[in-house]
């Protein structure tokens, strides 16, 4: 199984296995506020208990959409059914944020995902109610290129900062990533994850040569670039999805290439 889908299924209110699972933000920084208002935190909340479990990430696109990974929604914890949006630092009330939770009305898988198959890894969260927008939650804009010709993209997250410790980060982080190009089809096996290896025409294939990656606690969080234009901050290109291992420099990771599934994204949308 992949690092991330591992997490997922072990992880119970921010304690993890050391098997890597999903992802998260190694050799980063801590987020600025208002830096990233498009930034999603997706969670089960056991209300008999009283207990929020927050187990992957993803990208506000609407007003009522999140973007996400569709193995998400794959988890022995819950289904999920509540989503944090202007959050920066959990548990904290002395960071600039403005941490709002919305309840989960629908959650929509794209149609050829194949759990536990990684291909089509892709999915949508629909909120029970319209976000209203403000400095700390701005959706983030949909890709006007599949990604394929760019160097560097951001990747951002709340899950582990170092690869042998099992604690997520309470803070967001970010970091600087690379494109490796078609290199994953050379470091990608073929398992029960990924049977046809890597996937050019859905995927990216995103790392670093240093000891920057992301790791446990972040699947289904965005592969940004930054948008010059009104309307958003930044572009969505891929979404976190699957990797060999965290912090293994020159190793990259794959993410599901957003601008492929358009055509599915915006029928969705247009359907709420």
């Amino acid at each position: 199984m992949s690092k991330w889908i591992l997490a997922v299924l072990f992880l119970w209110s921010y304690s993890i296995t050391q098997i890597f699972a999903e992802e998260e933000i190694i050799g980063g920084t801590a987020a600025h506020p208002k830096k990233f208002p498009a930034a999603a935190r997706l969670g089960y909340r056991d209300k008999a208990r009283n207990q929020t479990t927050w187990f992957c990430g993803g990208t506000l696109i609407s007003k009522r959409v999140v973007l996400t990974a569709a193995h998400c929604f794959y988890t022995d914890i819950g289904a999920v059914n509540v989503v944090r949006l202007g959050e920066l630092v959990f548990n904290s009330d002395k960071d600039d944020a403005q941490p709002e939770d919305f309840e989960v009305l629908k959650l929509k898988e794209h149609p050829s995902f194949n759990y536990p198959a990684l291909y089509n890894d892709i999915g949508l969260v629909h909120l029970s109610r319209d976000v209203v927008f403000n400095a700390y939650k701005i959706p983030a804009c949909l890709p006007y290129t599949s990604g394929q010709q760019l160097r560097y993209f951001i990747a951002i997250g709340w899950g582990l900062t170092h690869a042998t410790r099992g604690q997520q980060s309470k803070e967001l982080r970010r970091v600087d990533l690379q494109n490796f190009g078609v290199r994953c089809a050379q470091t990608t096996e073929r398992n029960e994850d990924l049977p046809n290896g890597f996937d050019e025409l859905t995927q990216l294939c995103v790392g670093s040569p240093q000891h920057k990656d992301t790791c446990n606690g972040d699947s289904g969080g965005p592969l940004l670039i930054r948008h010059i234009g009104q309307g958003c901050a930044y572009q969505v290109l891929g979404i976190t999805s699957v990797g060999i291992a965290c912090d293994t420099p020159g190793i990259p990771s794959l993410y599901t290439k957003v601008f492929f599934y358009l055509e599915w994204i915006r029928s969705e949308m247009n359907a709420i």
